[in-house]
């Protein structure tokens, strides 16, 4: 009897012990899972900029983007000859600023600029070439600062010395070496070409009624439009 006594005693002193040993760790477990959430939050406040995204594009000092576009204004700059001014507009040719090397020259490839808002500057005025209330005009040489806008030429400045610059005429003294109708070829003698033995096109001179005859001398004025010389007049001294 004993003995099943001190079993049973046994038995209760070790269930009182796991009781009393139980609520410990839950607590210890309780808190430990606090000071770990704790922590994430703390953590998660520390830098709030971090967790902030960032904008998608930022200017930058040039005017553009750190995306790549792109609002600025292109400027350009480019030599012409003027064919004609008409209000506001100003037409060109770009592709060859220089005087004409016969009539018409460019005609076909004209460029319109838009000169309502254009600063003008006359340089190299002097006695020989007074300054000019409208300096821009037909046949002077132009520098141009422009820029585009929806395909259309918008000058900004235009600076020109206001001389006119017309076609080309070369001036040469000969002998007819040989003559027809609508040409004839002269000797060179002076002049432009000097020694060469020219062909002239005589469908643009004005005769007047007159003959010329092989072995006559001439003084010619002509311009050359693709390789041919076409007479403006000639002269019998």
């Amino acid at each position: 009897m004993k003995k099943r006594f001190v079993v049973f005693a046994g038995i209760c002193y070790l269930v009182l012990l796991f009781c009393s040993c139980a609520p410990k760790q839950n607590t210890a477990d309780n808190s430990n899972t606090g000071q770990d959430i704790s922590e994430l939050d703390s953590a998660d406040s520390e830098d709030p900029e971090e967790n902030t995204l960032a904008p998608e594009s930022e200017e930058t000092p040039n005017g553009s983007t750190e995306d790549g576009s792109n609002y600025g204004v292109e400027e350009h700059t480019a030599e012409a000859y003027v064919f004609n001014v008409e209000g506001n507009t100003m037409y060109v040719d770009l592709e060859n600023p220089g005087p004409r090397n016969y009539p018409g020259e460019g005609e076909d490839r004209k460029v319109a600029f838009d000169i309502s808002g254009a600063e003008v500057v006359q340089t190299g005025i002097s006695d020989v070439n007074p300054e000019r209330d409208n300096p821009v005009r037909t046949a002077v040489i132009v520098s141009i600062d422009y820029h585009m806008v929806n395909g259309e030429y918008i000058a900004d400045k235009i600076t020109t010395d206001g001389q006119e610059h017309f076609f080309i005429v070369y001036m040469s003294k000969g002998n007819v070496t040989a003559v027809s109708e609508k040409k004839i070829a002269v000797n060179v003698t002076e002049g432009d070409h000097v020694g060469e033995t020219l062909e002239f096109d005589l469908t643009e001179w004005d005769s007047g009624g007159k003959v010329l005859s092989i072995g006559e001398a001439v003084d010619i004025s002509y311009y050359t439009k693709k390789g041919v010389h076409y007479v403006m007049s000639i002269a019998v001294p």
